[in-house]
């Protein structure tokens, strides 16, 4: 992976304050790291900070701080699959499994001439990634790349990032595809996490959706938390709703009743930013409701048998 900063001069911040009672989860992240080749010390004259993530479930996620050098790089324009064309791939199929790459973006080298730039400080000092860390603008975009070269004419297979789908309208078919995918990675040096791998599912969850035989349908869990969104009274809040499992929400909304054929769909909601509250004015306030959206009957979808 390429780093292109054009003429922009160094990133170099100084690290984060790390409470003491956090700091051996940045110690043991930096150990795990080094053993495992992924990251060296570094004298670059480039430094992004560490920063600790508390998550949902109570844990601590190791994370570099990365905006000001994305923002001092230039993007890589090439467009991620959309999701709709990925649920119409899917055809008449009845069996399905999913592989699960261990660490996908730390399977990706980075070039050798660009590895400084990736440089991060904390207590420990500085070091540098061997390999593209997660963080980066354009390691999304790089990672898929990737997978569409290893899985290109293996129609049955479908990769978003590092999540890949193998599906089969028969069992015998199943096994075959899978063994072709494994040849892929297997010669691409590719790596799975085998506790997160599922196989041979005749329903499974992909990208927030439930496939199965019968079609595809939003993910319980996620139209659930859409459904218990509060409509959005302030600019920030539109903000955050916008960027909140949007394409849950795009689905939904074109199965509202009546909605099907609507001209309108693709229309800007356009936001007063003036004063904090906001009005809609290209949408009736109802039609704007997550509750309407989470409580339609949704179509499944037609599947066209894919050969």
């Amino acid at each position: 992976m390429r780093i292109d900063t054009g003429d922009n001069p160094p990133v170099k911040l100084k690290q984060y304050r790390t409470p003491l009672h956090k700091r051996e989860i940045v110690n043991k992240a930096i150990t795990d790291m080094l053993e495992a080749n992924i990251i060296r010390r570094s004298n670059s004259n480039y430094s992004s900070p560490v920063v600790l993530v508390d998550k949902k479930d109570k844990t601590t996620r190791f994370c570099i701080d990365f905006r000001n050098l994305n923002s001092n790089s230039f993007s890589i324009q090439y467009p991620l699959l959309v999701i709709d064309d990925i649920l119409t791939l899917l055809g008449a199929a009845k069996f399905y499994s999913l592989i699960d790459l261990r660490s996908g973006f730390w399977q990706v080298q980075m070039a050798d001439e660009y590895k400084s730039k990736t440089a991060f400080v904390c207590h420990r000092g500085l070091f540098k990634f061997n390999v593209m860390p997660f963080g980066l603008q354009n390691s999304p975009t790089v990672f898929s790349q990737l997978m569409e070269i290893v899985l290109q004419d293996l129609k049955f297979a479908i990769s978003y990032i590092n999540d890949i789908l193998i599906f089969s309208e028969t069992l015998e078919e199943h096994f075959d595809h899978i063994q072709q995918v494994f040849d892929r990675l297997r010669q691409h040096n590719l790596k799975l996490k085998l506790k997160k791998c599922q196989f041979l599912q005749k329903e499974t969850n992909y990208l927030g959706f439930k496939i199965n035989i019968d079609g595809v349908k939003p993910d319980d869990g996620k139209v659930e938390a859409i459904k218990t969104l509060p409509n959005p009274v302030t600019v920030k809040e539109i903000e955050w709703l916008a960027g909140t499992d949007n394409t849950i929400a795009d689905y939904l909304s074109r199965r509202l009743p009546g909605q099907e054929n609507n001209q309108n769909q693709d229309e800007t909601i356009e936001v007063d930013i003036s004063d904090k509250p906001f009005q809609i004015n290209t949408l009736n306030s109802n039609q704007f409701n997550p509750k309407d959206f989470a409580s339609c009957d949704y179509k499944e979808d037609d599947q066209p048998s894919v050969k």
